[in-house]
């Protein structure tokens, strides 16, 4: 699934699948999978009551305890239910309540293992709790994949590419000379080589907000809570990707030449 995520959201590789899940606010496939399970345990019974003769009662009345059988207690137990002969345990009324331990615990796990550099949680952007607004709001696909990535933490940058290199942290300074690491604050909100379009996409956000260009504003400005800003946020990494893709390119010209 997270490779599926990552074709459509167009980011890179260093964007791990918990960080996908979590601006997408997707479950993991273990937990759908679990979900399917609990929802057949649920079922079970109710068709056993249903149905008149065929070996569908057999089940239930089966004492083996199987691996499988025993994988499955394991698991209701894990969530807080007491579960001492697995299959046959679980009612239909406590289907609703399982599914809710099953998606906290999913969430813990998710948010936990999402907090790495290219991460919406690295930027202090608040995990999703379904597919963000701005993926129906903005109707260019390139636009939406560049504010995926911005919120992603993902944006071509020297810090990016010293992920890639090996290049220690202190040394991933931006091109424009002022000594700063490019990381994404710096891009959005300092950088001299990208005036014209923050003035022109990112200045009227910050007024509009009503808050100062500081560090911690990035998470504001690309929480998605303004169908407006988030569609001038999209355009200015568009706008990055766009001239940082140019500069890659020229500088590989003369190369294949």
């Amino acid at each position: 699934m997270q490779n599926l995520l990552r074709i459509l959201a167009g980011t890179p590789r260093c964007v791990a699948g918990p960080a996908l899940r979590t601006e997408f606010g997707q479950s993991s496939t273990e937990m759908k999978a679990w979900k399917r399970i609990f929802n057949f345990c649920a079922w079970l019974p109710i068709a056993v009551d249903d149905t008149h003769g065929g070996f569908t009662h057999l089940v239930l009345q089966d004492n083996h305890i199987s691996p499988r059988r025993k994988r499955l207690s394991a698991r209701l137990t894990s969530l807080g239910f007491s579960s001492p002969s697995g299959i046959a345990i679980l009612k239909p009324e406590s289907l609703t309540e399982v599914k809710m331990c099953l998606a906290r615990l999913d969430f813990a796990s998710t948010t936990s293992r999402a907090r790495r550099t290219c991460s919406g949680l690295a930027l202090g952007i608040p995990p999703s709790e379904g597919i963000p607004s701005y993926c129906y709001n903005i109707s260019s696909e390139h636009l939406r994949k560049a504010l995926t990535r911005a919120r992603t933490n993902s944006l071509p940058s020297a810090i990016l590419t010293g992920r890639f290199q090996g290049t220690p942290f202190s040394m991933r300074l931006c091109s424009c000379q002022s000594g700063a690491l490019e990381t994404i604050d710096h891009t959005f909100l300092s950088c001299l080589l990208w005036d014209e379009e923050r003035a022109r996409f990112v200045a009227p956000a910050l007024a509009e907000l009503n808050i100062p260009s500081q560090p911690w504003a990035i998470s504001i400005l690309l929480a998605d809570i303004h169908p407006g800003i988030s569609l001038q946020m999209a355009r200015f990494a568009a706008a990055v990707i766009k001239k940082k893709e140019q500069n890659d390119s020229s500088r590989t010209e003369p190369l294949n030449n």
